[in-house]
């Protein structure tokens, strides 16, 4: 193994800079010198001493470790996941205008899913999203705002088998921009989750990909407590929403509220024109999925009421109040709430409700 790390080290020396690495642990990168020095038999990204080595030995025998560290090319040492197997390595140099890098992925055939990182950032994010190729990608989570919309458009577009996307919106400043553009039709893709965990995160990504075909579940997880723009994020996606024409399965997370800074919540919104509007309007919506507390549950029936095609409405409740002590007192209070929201939607066949412990979704 030293050998086969020693080749990919003198190989991506023929390149002056970086390497990225991109593993099921992560993306990441390292120096071209370091590589030489792995200890790729025991999973590690480090040079390992031969009493580490018998340390490491033993504990792998007691128990799986998640994380080894490595050197980035910055000098910085972090954690990142082992390589808890080693079936294949591909190696490719890459140029592009400013620059150049070497691509070492290993396990290629073997993703499933990947997550695109805040905590990683480097000029030459957008073009290694043009050139990776993971046929059995299924799932892909965006924890960044950095990345270039056409060339996360090029990824999706090499990677139709993909059926699953979420959307952790990270960012502390406002931007509205779309994260893929020109706007894509997704092939493969069935489940859209989109979180609003930054300033401006709802109406970024569904406007790219409301004409996928085979979409029919969405997600849209947000705080009680909110930014304005969230909220005109949230009724775009939602007008998107109302143009499919196949039956869609529909989630609102509605979290424990956020910052006190916020400026608006979703129970003022629902109560607005605009928001009633788009409500009569969500024709494909057949089931509906809330996760939300008590209160904001209750506020926002009548706005549920005018959804015009759900069969099937489910809500999953935790309480703002610190008297549910008990399981009994959870079951007589949602017992409660499904009576009233059994009077304030009629025409919906199905109306379910259970208590949960968490105030945070899954």
């Amino acid at each position: 193994m030293g050998t086969f790390c020693s080749i990919m080290s003198m190989m991506a020396k023929r390149v002056d800079g970086p390497v990225v690495i991109l593993s099921m642990g992560g993306l990441f990168s390292s120096r071209p010198r370091d590589i030489a020095d792995w200890s790729l038999d025991l999973f590690e990204f480090t040079a390992t001493s031969g009493r580490v080595r018998r340390a490491l030995n033993l504990k792998a025998k007691n128990a799986h470790r998640v994380f080894t560290k490595i050197r980035l090319h910055t000098g910085e040492v972090r954690d990142v996941h082992v390589l808890n197997q080693l079936e294949s390595a591909t190696v490719q140099s890459i140029t592009y205008n400013s620059g150049c890098f070497t691509l070492l992925i290993f396990n290629a055939t073997s993703f499933t899913h990947l997550t695109l990182s805040r905590r990683f950032q480097m000029q030459e994010w957008h073009t290694l999203l043009g050139r990776v190729v993971l046929p059995c990608l299924t799932s892909l989570a965006l924890d960044t705002d950095t990345i270039d919309p056409g060339a996360l458009r090029i990824f999706l577009l090499n990677h139709p088998t993909i059926h699953h996307l979420k959307y952790y919106g990270s960012t502390k400043e406002s931007e509205s921009s779309p994260l893929i553009d020109p706007p894509l039709a997704h092939l493969g893709l069935r489940t859209l989750d989109v979180a609003a965990y930054g300033t401006q995160s709802m109406g970024r990504l569904m406007r790219c990909l409301d004409t996928s075909p085979m979409l029919h579940k969405i997600t849209f997880s947000f705080a009680a407590s909110l930014s304005s723009a969230n909220l005109a994020g949230l009724l775009l996606d939602l007008r998107r929403t109302s143009t499919r024409t196949n039956d869609v399965t529909l989630k609102l997370q509605i979290l424990a509220s956020g910052p006190e800074d916020m400026e608006d919540t979703f129970v003022a919104w629902v109560s607005r024109d605009e928001a009633c509007d788009v409500a009569t309007s969500l024709h494909c919506i057949r089931s509906l999925e809330i996760f939300s507390s008590v209160e904001v549950a209750l506020s926002a029936l009548p706005w549920l009421s005018l959804l015009p095609a759900v069969l099937d409405m489910r809500f999953e409740l935790w309480s703002e109040s610190p008297t549910w002590n008990s399981s009994q007192e959870w079951e007589d209070d949602v017992a409660k709430f499904l009576g009233q929201a059994h009077a304030a939607l009629p025409h919906v066949p199905a109306v379910t409700a259970s208590p949960q412990s968490s105030r945070h979704g899954g």
